[in-house]
Order: structure tokens, then sequence, then C-alpha cells
């Protein structure tokens, strides 16, 4: 009983961590202006999934993903330089599904592989610095330019450039009271205008009568 509850509280730390991580990164690339496409699963995958999320013309699984960029590496179409640092154990670790290969070899194979230029905006988490590297498809001209953001040794997830229409929504948000200050104005006027006011005489002494307004006794 006592492994189980270790282990519970054990994952829930490593949850909060993953998150406290995540809301770093994504108010440094807010700044940039670029917001979270949509969450993906901590599994391994996560560079395939964001790169789907991203790109429509590739392969509709992360495993498909990963198996055709296997196939890309051994091939032709892939630039010598790139081909040349393909070795075995690499190609072994990047065809297991669910491996986490945190490799610049990886971003650079697929952005040659789907001729898309990928911004990758990493996150240290040791001291919270960012850093941006840009991926293009050799000498050919990117179809589409997406961005990545990702935490060092940990998780990367699909980003896009935000809206104006959300940059404004924000700063009204931000400017606005809170919902609770708003809700409580709301009752202390609701709550005057229910029962008539009357004025009341209030004599003090050595000065002039003051009237006050009170609601009506029930």
């Amino acid at each position: 009983m006592e492994t189980v509850r270790a282990s519970i509280t054990t994952a829930e730390k490593e949850r909060l961590k993953r998150e406290d991580h995540l809301k770093v990164l994504l108010s440094k690339t807010q700044a940039r202006g670029l917001v979270l496409h949509s969450p993906v699963p901590y599994d391994g995958d996560c560079l395939f999934h964001s790169v789907l999320r991203l790109v429509p013309s590739s392969p509709p699984a992360a495993g498909l993903l990963r198996d055709s960029l296997v196939r890309f590496f051994t091939s032709q179409r892939c630039s010598r330089e790139l081909r040349a640092t393909a070795d075995g154990s690499f190609l072994m670790e990047l065809s297991q599904q669910h491996r986490d290969v945190s490799d610049d070899r990886v971003v650079k194979g697929l952005a040659e592989h789907l001729s898309v230029a990928i911004n990758v905006i990493s996150l240290d988490p040791s001291n919270n610095n960012e850093s941006q590297l840009s991926y293009y498809p050799g000498e050919r001209q990117p179809s589409l330019t997406i961005y990545i953001g990702h935490i060092k040794d940990e998780h990367y997830v699909p980003l896009r450039v935000q809206a104006i229409g959300e940059k404004k929504k924000q700063q009204q948000h931000h400017q606005q009271r809170p919902l609770h200050q708003q809700k409580q104005l709301k009752r202390y006027f609701s709550g005057r205008t229910e029962r008539p006011l009357k004025r009341r005489a209030l004599r003090i002494p050595f000065s002039h009568i003051h009237y006050v307004a009170c609601p009506e006794p029930l």
C-alpha cells in the first residue's frame, strides 16, 4: 500500500512539474505572438504528434510518420550531408514506437522529408532560458512554415500564430474587473433597488440636520 501511495505522489509531482514548465514555455512563446495549437500526449512521440497537427500533408499517425522518416533517411531524396549522419543505431532508435529521440537530426529530417520550415522555440527548465533554432528543407523552397515549442529533455508542443482578434480579447480581459467583483457589485446594487428608499432625518448635535437614504423596513 505504501508503495502505491509513493507512486501516486511521485506521479502527481511529475505532472505538476510538467504543467509548470509548459506554462513558462507558453508565456515566452506568447511574447513572440505564438500560442498553443493543441495539447499532445507525453508518450515519446510528442514531436511527431506536433508535426501532424501542423502539416496537413503528413502521414495520419505518429507511427506512420516515424516509419516514413526512417525510409527517407535511407533514400536518395535525403541530402547527402544528413544521410551521412544517420548511422544504424540512430535509425534503430528512430524506428521504435514511443521512443523519445530528442535529436537535431530528427527535426532536420522532418523538415527535408515534408518540405517545411520548422522553427523550434526551446526552454531550458533549469534556468528558464529560451532559444530558437530554424530548420529548412535543404535547398528547396519550404511549402509551409511551422512553429514547435520544446521543453528540453521533456516535451514538444505545436504552436500557432496568435490572431489579432485574440490579442484584443486578452487585453480587454485584463482590463475588466475580476468576475467575483462584478458579481458582488451586482448583488449590492440589486439589493438596494429591491426595496423603496425613504428619507430619514438624522440629527447630529451642534450641526444642521442631515438626511440619509435607507431601505424601507420590511
